[in-house]
């Protein structure tokens, strides 16, 4: 399998769309006293390129802002993803002037 620049670049966008959304709808279940989504679900969602999403949903729909944890990994893990992130698309995207990289 090849690993193209587009392939990742979508793949963390897509768990950016994922993160943003689990936010919204543990809003929606806690309005709804409904049973919650675990909080280790939105960290590793967010710790696995998601964390833009999910920062920019708690900012957004005001939830899990009082929660010091939230507040201080999420803009941590916000910039570990930005990164990490930026250093495996360059990566790739060299690598794909020479044929890609393969798995």
């Amino acid at each position: 399998m090849i690993v193209t620049f587009e392939s990742t670049l979508a793949f963390i966008i897509i768990l950016n769309i994922v993160g943003f959304l689990l936010i919204r709808a543990d809003k929606m279940r806690l309005k709804n006293k409904e049973p919650r989504i675990k909080e280790v679900l939105l960290f590793v969602v967010a710790g696995l390129s998601g964390g833009i999403g999910e920062y920019l949903a708690m900012l957004i729909l005001r939830h899990k802002t009082y929660k010091w944890y939230f507040k201080v990994f999420m803009p941590i893990i916000v910039v570990f993803n930005i990164i990490v992130s930026s250093l495996v698309l360059f990566l790739i995207f060299e690598a794909g002037k020479t044929g890609g990289i393969g798995i």
